[in-house]
């Protein structure tokens, strides 16, 4: 019933570990899709040896993705899949037992299409190291505010990702949220999973948080090109109000100022453009939290 579609790239140390949760699901005619994209470690190596070692308890498929980039690589996956629902898993994160049966059941209960997934996210080096997220309750505002999963805390029908034509490849991030939004104008269904799903493993250098300052201006760029467009199609249908214009303007303040540090001209040009209507209190409050990161030198 489910495909497990889970891009490589240089993921050499970790992939065994990401193939081993999958095969823990309770969940019959799975199959694993490990989809090397252009890895200069030893992933290709890893890979033929999963084969070798769990080909004969799970359906195994291995292929190579010319084109760079992990939605490009999900995307080789997707086409290949033979299920009807996919789990897209990254190569460094872990599902947890029993998620496969549980969102299955809630997916097909619901005749969804989506199921928002609660994770945990690990980052050994930060100052929180551990941060779990469960799915908002309203689906806009969770959509805008980045609180409806992530890619591999989530399910995803099959027939729905083929009508958008599966992931932007343009993207180098905000992909998952793109792929949420062009599924919710259809008015495909997304249904809600508070159990803890899955482990999301990031260190504090991670592309989110890169240093590099062109890499940060497209990660800027992405996330408030995408929120954009959320407010000009919600402003479509009559539904960009209070509670979601409120979220709007302090999810993209907050967002923009935990980037000032990376890139400050950027930043303030594009709190400059959107003329964000936050409280006053809130503003202090942000402040007061980056003033302590800076004294404590994160």
């Amino acid at each position: 019933m489910i495909s497990v579609v889970i891009p490589c790239y240089n993921a050499a140390a970790f992939l065994e570990r990401a193939v081993k949760s999958a095969l823990k699901q309770s969940v019959s005619g799975m199959e694993i899709i490990l989809v090397n994209n252009n890895s200069t470690d030893e992933t290709a190596d890893v890979i033929q040896d999963l084969v070798d070692k769990y080909g004969r308890e799970a359906n195994i498929i291995h292929a190579d993705e010319p084109k760079k980039g992990a939605c490009a690589a999900r995307n080789k996956g997707l086409s290949l899949a033979g299920n009807d629902f996919i789990q897209f898993l990254d190569a460094d994160d872990e599902i947890l037992e029993g998620k496969l049966k549980r969102q299955l059941q809630l997916i097909e209960s619901a005749n969804a299409d989506i199921v928002a997934g609660t994770y945990e996210f690990v980052a050994p080096n930060a100052i929180i190291k551990r941060r779990l997220k469960k799915p908002h309750q309203d689906v806009w505002k969770g959509l805008i505010s980045t609180q409806l999963g992530i890619t591999s805390a989530n399910l995803w029908r099959k027939e729905a990702l083929l009508k958008i034509d599966g992931w932007d490849e343009s993207l180098s991030s905000s992909q998952e949220y793109d792929l949420l939004f062009r599924l919710l104008k259809r008015g495909n269904l997304l249904v809600r999973d508070y159990e803890l799903s899955c482990f999301v493993y990031a260190e504090d250098n991670s592309v989110s948080r890169s240093g590099n300052v062109e890499r940060t201006n497209r990660i800027v760029d992405n996330y408030v090109n995408l929120r954009l467009r959320i407010r000009e199609y919600l402003m479509s249908k009559g539904l960009f109000k209070d509670a979601v214009v409120h979220c709007f303007n302090i999810t993209l303040y907050l967002f923009l100022l935990s980037r000032k540090r990376f890139s400050p001209s950027y930043v303030k040009e594009k709190l400059s453009i959107l003329k964000l209507n936050v409280p006053l209190s809130v503003k202090v409050k942000v402040n007061a939290k980056i003033a302590i990161h800076k004294i404590l030198g994160r």
